[in-house]
């Protein structure tokens, strides 16, 4: 949600975002803030629904042409990028699953390789995915990741001896450094296009 600044406009908040982006005229109602460690589960959920949120806006209005065209970061389109992002979300719900099985995850989080080799794998594979199948994948799997975070107790969230496979780190710090902080830092990469190509 979007508020504009001394004025009174009768046009829908997404068109005036794809308008005024550079201008600064609309600013958002909310702050994306990190939950402090250890974190409270409401706080946790609340955070992953503000960012998801932010990252769709900065989407909304822009021509499917633009956002299919490579040179976002490197190569990628916007896209690309929503496909990156959208494949380590779903690596961290199996690995919730797992979670939930008491099983020791074999998730893309433990992988050998490096992220960068991982993520030109995923690239060559899911370059040519339909944009708006990925655009709808992207805007409903935060329901799928809330939905699993939300049948882990506060406790086992923050607890860092619990799974000895995290080797000491929290699920509660993993969902924050796979999906929250990623977000974050590639909504910085969209804010940064978005100032180029307007």
């Amino acid at each position: 949600m979007f508020l504009v600044q001394d004025k009174l406009c009768h046009k829908s908040p997404q068109r005036l975002f794809f308008e005024h982006w550079l201008n600064d005229i609309l600013i958002p109602t909310q702050n994306i803030k990190f939950p402090e460690l250890p974190v409270k589960k409401s706080d946790l959920i609340e955070a992953l629904e503000t960012s998801h949120e932010a990252f769709l806006t900065l989407l909304e209005g822009v021509p499917e042409e633009e956002l299919t065209r490579p040179g976002v970061t490197g190569d990628w389109s916007a896209k690309d990028l929503m496909s990156h992002l959208l494949i380590w979300e779903a690596e961290t719900i199996k690995l919730l699953y797992f979670v939930k099985m008491h099983r020791k995850p074999d998730t893309a989080h433990f992988k050998t390789i490096s992220d960068d080799e991982q993520n030109k794998i995923w690239y060559e594979q899911f370059k040519d995915r339909p944009y708006e199948r990925v655009w709808n994948d992207y805007a409903t799997i935060r329901n799928q990741t809330i939905e699993r975070i939300s049948e882990i107790s506060d406790t086992d969230l923050n607890n860092t001896s619990l799974f000895p496979w995290l080797k000491g780190q929290s699920l509660a710090q993993l969902i924050v450094s796979f999906i929250l902080e990623h977000e974050a830092e590639h909504t910085e990469t969209l804010k940064a296009w978005r100032t180029r190509v307007s």
